[in-house]
């Protein structure tokens, strides 16, 4: 077992050689096309449960390819898609450990073919973790650290290594440089400047003051915490007696603590503190409509 993953992986499973991550899990769908029809015909193809790829390695994994019907050349391929999941290391050593089954089981087969040679496999399977669709159909232990990671992170940017090093420049000069971590500030910083940056591009009034790949990290990770705030540091400090007050019997998730605590941003017990955090976090999902939990799940099936 592989001490390095933290994910059960047999020292007999290899990544192919000369086969890079996209390819690995092309030749399977390819490969294995015949058996995907035969046994996995009623798969979701929403991500959420793997695909017929993730079937096929739950079906292989569990019975056995000839007892269950895969061919041994389907088997093949199929091994080296499960190695190209397996055969890294996850940040959290806990969540790696937690989530072994679903990764093995193909869960995040995706994000072997999305994000570009540009994002480390490691951090595509992470943000697949993360993505909200995807962590909701995950077994309670994986998505308990999973949970748990991102909360350190929303707290504590340096826990986020990718968006960590993707925003370094900006987290190393004005406005966000000297800013105390722990409480989400230096996050809410760079918010800030990537609003401000936004609207000097709309306007045409100078350069971009946010590079491109800290925006693009910085807007992938809001989207993976959009709809829990226990992932906004600030709007879950400012809005703590509040939540307590109007959503104490509400489980966080799906926008549900966000939206009851927006529909009660007018009462006369809502701190300022709070209706302000309330009002950046509305903004900013008027303004990305995939910041908008509810609104992405009820439309997922016709989000392209």
């Amino acid at each position: 077992v592989s001490s390095a993953t933290g994910l059960g992986v047999s020292a007999g499973t290899a990544k192919a050689p000369g086969v890079d991550d996209g390819q690995a899990i092309e030749m399977a769908e390819t490969l294995c096309a015949a058996e995907a029809a035969q046994l996995c015909g009623s798969e979701p193809t929403d991500g959420s449960g793997g695909g017929s790829i993730g079937c096929l390695l739950r079906l292989s994994a569990g019975v056995g390819a000839q007892a269950g019907g895969i061919s041994a050349g389907c088997e093949k391929v199929l091994d080296a898609a499960r190695a190209q999941l397996l055969a890294q290391s996850l940040p959290d050593p806990r969540v790696g450990a937690a989530c072994a089954a679903p990764l093995r089981s193909g869960v995040c087969r995706h994000a072997l073919r999305t994000g570009g040679a540009s994002v480390p496999l490691v951090h595509r399977t992470m943000r697949c973790l993360r993505s909200p669709l995807v962590r909701a159909a995950l077994p309670h232990d994986c998505r308990r650290e999973v949970t748990r990671l991102m909360m350190g992170e929303a707290r504590n940017i340096s826990l986020d290594v990718y968006l960590y090093h993707a925003c370094a420049l900006e987290l190393s000069a004005p406005p966000c440089a000297g800013l105390a971590g722990g409480a989400g500030a230096r996050r809410a910083c760079l918010q800030r400047s990537q609003d401000r940056s936004r609207l000097a591009a709309g306007n045409s009034s100078g350069a971009w003051p946010m590079s491109r790949r800290c925006s693009r990290a910085l807007s992938a990770s809001a989207i993976e915490r959009s709809d829990d705030i226990r992932f906004h540091a600030p709007l879950l400090d400012a809005c703590a007696a509040e939540r307590v007050r109007f959503c104490v019997d509400l489980h966080p998730g799906d926008g549900r603590v966000i939206g009851c605590l927006l529909q009660h941003r007018g009462h006369r017990d809502t701190a300022p503190a709070c209706r302000q955090q309330l009002h950046v976090y509305e903004q900013r999902a008027m303004a990305d409509f995939r910041l908008d939990a509810p609104l992405v799940r009820a439309c997922s099936s016709d989000i392209l």
